[in-house]
């Protein structure tokens, strides 16, 4: 079990900062609101004076303002380097106050004993320029301004020379502070304004000359700059005239200046019994402590209390070098925010106590991956002693890939160690973790926290955490774009397109009867561009082998988002192997392609009758092979289209309906495209089998019609109705279109053999009986009606009709004619949700059933679904 906490803790012995109790940490420092017309924190020089540390770039910005302006050191310009966070903007702040506030300076200069008097500057011009406050294409325009020597400005061409410099600073002492000069640089275009030639060049030749000017002993002139290094176009510019250049990520105050920003004060003989107890421990236990001297590291705690020495050390050689991490910055806002919760229950900030899951929001902007990945292994670990404080302290030491990665046993004890927890403890923790948290490894002695996991174990382990919705999906995803590839569709899975585009619709279990088949085919106007595939047995729903390595496929695609490319590689082949598997197991059950047919029989008078039928033909998964295979070639196609202008008659059809058909109704031999059909007719119409009325303004027979499309509204005529008058030369000059008298039509297609299924309708005998079957969909019964009325013909018999009803009463749609059935049948139709299933025998005439079409209700909220049975008698 855990020890108690220690009785002292760290608000006994230190007073917590203002900043640190309201919880609002001044950071971020704006220079350019100096120059704002708003209030700002920036403007009160006491209010940054009391949050500003003397550090030593200040101390020696300060000494060079005195050595330059008072004659002992000619160098008149320095620059504060540094990543975000760093202090850069602050320094610069503090030295426009101390400059522009003498005697509030002298206080607070006093009171972190610096003695070396202020140079007296009078008539001193402080120039602030800051991106976000200057808009200017060249950089002098605002000096000069600011100088007030526009009469000079008026006289620069390309750019300013040094003696138009010297004039504008007219011998008075000048101090220029520039802030983020790499940002406004960046924005510079090469081009002309007006008649001042502005360009990087004349900006960096100005500069040049800025700093040459400055390096003039005799000039009382000093630039300040703050850079971070990123533009080499400036850094050289700047670095040419050899300023003083302070490093601020590197300095070595930077503790101190954490210790006066988080504490008012620390009573040092209370502080010193706490650090007489850790010393203790550590002594006892024979932890080394780093510096391999306990009186030694006795003195470094007390400098440093109530931080231990180690959670410095880790934050600034590992921490604040991080990618996008704002350096003192933001181990600043860590502290305060850890503090502001911890500080009244512990008697020393740990490196545990930077809690990986509490704290997760301040630490994801280090290594976002890697924090989420503890704090999940934190989730898991609960049972665990110590287990939330080890992965804690481990965290810090792994986040920066550019140190060594891992804590060793030494560095993960120290951090979560206490008089009252026994370090034993904390190292049996450890081992216990090695087995459960799935993101801590043991890497040659060091306790490393990686994103990346035990890839198999945990690979099967989120595969349980996968619905089987979601890995059937898979198998129909892999299926369709994997294994068959091509337009390809899944039945009761995917959203399948009713268009013109030939397609596979495949479904994932075996279609066993035709009803089966005619199911997928149902609600669909584009009846003859879907070739159906199922498997040769069973359900792959049901598959359970199927399923669990989709479940892996997905755990895999899941982990690999959150662990290394190293270890991603290693998921990767895992999900690699499950695929082809699943792939390899997918082809092996498919497949047969159930195949609507045409039967063709004799009925009790002699008449041929043709009836639907399945036929399965069993074929490889491979959708562009089926596809190649259900294309009929083009001798079938121009078969059919004799065989349905023949049953025409003198009546004749147009072209686009005879393309719609051809998309249409499954039975018709299957087209690739329009253009197959197009091509068909082309050659029967050279070929005097088929004659072309009204087309482009023209008739065509014995010759290749142009410009026929899916869109052309011409007349088609078989040339058995065609009376043709020909010229001497044998060419048809006028046609007429009539039945040959006292004949019927004689130039038949070759005679299928009765009762065998064959590809399409074959023949057209002399009298047949086509038994077809219609489905018509919509909401209102004249939108349905609508539709047979297109394609029902006047001799059709209807001779059985089945009605689907369905509506949603609890929507909003209303129908009277609905309601006044549902009542009828003793319902209310409040919230009711209807499916109603109406059956009537024929036979009946086309204008009688499109009548009783008419009557049937609308379904505002649902649909309205017609099937119909008919016979189609061919004279």
């Amino acid at each position: 079990m855990k020890g108690t906490t220690m009785p002292t803790t760290i608000t006994n012995v230190a007073k917590l900062s203002d900043e640190v109790k309201s919880g609002q940490i001044y950071g971020v420092i704006q220079l350019y609101k100096l120059l704002s017309d708003r209030p700002a924190v920036e403007k009160k020089p006491a209010d940054i004076f009391a949050r500003t540390y003397l550090t030593d770039a200040l101390r020696t910005a300060l000494d060079q303002i005195h050595y330059k302006f008072t004659g002992q050191d000619q160098r008149g310009s320095l620059v504060f380097t540094g990543g975000y966070g760093s202090g850069k903007s602050h320094q610069l702040l503090a030295l426009f106050h101390t400059l522009s506030h003498p005697g509030l300076a002298a206080e607070w200069l006093a009171r972190h004993g610096y003695d070396e008097p202020l140079p007296k500057l009078d008539d001193l011009a402080m120039i602030v320029l800051h991106t976000a406050r200057v808009d200017y294409d060249n950089l002098w325009e605002p000096v000069f301004q600011q100088l007030d020597a526009q009469d000079v400005l008026s006289q620069v061409k390309r750019y300013p020379t040094v003696p138009q410099i010297r004039q504008a600073l007219a011998d008075r002492p000048v101090v220029i502070i520039i802030d983020e000069i790499e940002n406004w640089y960046e924005t510079i275009l090469p081009q002309r304004v007006s008649t001042a030639e502005t360009s990087r060049a004349a900006n960096r030749t100005f500069l040049q000359h800025l700093l040459e000017v400055a390096n003039e002993p005799d000039v009382p002139l000093m630039v300040f700059f703050s850079l971070l290094r990123d533009n080499p176009d400036i850094v050289d510019v700047i670095d040419r005239t050899e300023p003083i250049s302070i490093n601020l990520s590197t300095a070595a105050d930077r503790e101190e200046i954490l210790l006066y920003r988080l504490f008012e004060s620390v009573d040092e003989q209370k502080a010193a019994k706490v650090v007489e107890r850790f010393i203790e421990l550590y002594r006892d236990r024979q932890i080394a402590v780093p510096v391999g001297d306990y009186e030694a590291y006795r003195a470094r705690m007390g400098r440093v209390y109530p931080l231990h020495p180690e959670l410095l050390r880790v934050l600034f050689e590992r921490y604040s070098t991080a990618s996008n991490y704002a350096n003192t910055r933001g181990i600043l806002y860590l502290l305060a925010t850890i503090l502001r919760e911890r500080a009244d229950h512990i008697p020393l900030l740990l490196t545990s106590d930077v809690d990986a899951a509490r704290f997760n929001d301040q630490l994801v902007v280090l290594d976002r991956p890697l924090v989420e990945a503890t704090a999940r292994d934190i989730e898991r670990v609960g049972h665990i002693d110590y287990g939330r404080e080890i992965l804690s302290t481990v965290l810090l030491y792994s986040i920066n890939r550019e140190q060594q990665i891992g804590a060793n046993e030494t560095e993960t004890v120290m951090g979560v160690a206490t008089p009252e927890i026994n370090p034993n403890d904390v190292l049996l923790g450890v081992n216990r973790l090695l087995g459960q948290a799935w993101h801590l490894h043991k890497l040659n002695g060091q306790y490393a926290v990686r994103i990346e996991e035990n890839v198999f174990a945990v690979v099967q382990n989120r595969a349980r955490d996968i619905a089987e919705k979601a890995a059937i999906q898979r198998i129909a995803r892999v299926l369709a774009k994997e294994v068959l590839k091509g337009n390809t569709h899944v039945y009761e899975i995917d959203e399948v397109p009713d268009d013109r585009h030939l397609k596979v619709v495949v479904s994932l279990r075996a279609l066993d009867t035709d009803q089966d088949v005619y199911a997928i085919y149902h609600g669909h106007r584009y009846q003859n561009r879907m070739i159906v595939l199922a498997p040769l047995t069973g359900d792959l729903r049901n598959d359970q082998s199927l399923i669990d390595k989709a479940r892996r496929i997905i755990g895999g695609e899941e982990i690999k988002k959150d662990v290394s490319d190293e270890r991603a590689a290693k998921v990767q082949a895992i999900i690699d192997e499950e695929l082809k598997e699943l792939k390899e197991r997918l082809a092996a059950r498919f497949g047969f392609w159930p195949k609507v047919s045409v039967m063709v029989s004799e009925g009790p008078d002699g008449q041929r009758i043709e009836k639907e039928a399945v036929r399965k033909i069993q074929v490889e998964a491979d959708t562009a092979s089926l596809l190649e295979r259900a294309i009929s070639d083009i001798a079938r196609v121009k078969e059919k289209i004799l065989d349905v202008l023949r049953e025409r008659g003198p009546k004749g059809l147009r072209a686009d309906v005879l393309y719609s058909d051809f998309y249409t109704i499954r039975r018709y031999p299957m087209v690739s495209d329009a253009s197959q059909v197009t091509a068909a007719l082309k050659e029967l119409c050279k070929e005097e089998q088929l004659y072309i009325e009204g087309h482009k303004g023209r008739n065509f027979f014995g010759e290749t019609p142009y410009g026929l499309d899916e869109q052309s509204r011409a007349m088609l005529y078989h040339a058995d109705f065609a009376q043709v008058e020909r010229g001497p030369t044998g060419e048809a000059e006028k046609v007429k279109i009539a039945y040959p008298e006292g004949k019927a039509p004689d130039k038949l297609t070759k005679e299928p053999v009765l009762e065998q299924a064959v590809e399409g309708v074959e023949v057209t005998p002399q009298r047949i009986t086509e038994q077809l079957h219609l489905e018509e969909g919509g909401k209102h019964p004249r939108t349905v009606a609508g539709k047979f009325e297109a394609i029902l013909r006047e001799t059709d018999v209807i001779q059985h009709v089945q009605v689907e009803i369905s509506n949603d009463f609890s929507v909003s749609g209303k129908s009277d004619k609905l309601e006044r059935v549902v009542r009828d049948l003793g319902f209310s139709p409040e919230g009711l949700k209807l499916n109603l299933t109406l059956e009537w025998s024929g036979p009946l005439e086309k204008g009688p059933f499109l009548q009783q079409l008419l009557l049937l209700p609308a379904t505002p909220d649902g649909s309205l679904y017609v099937i119909a049975e008919i016979d189609r008698v061919i004279e």
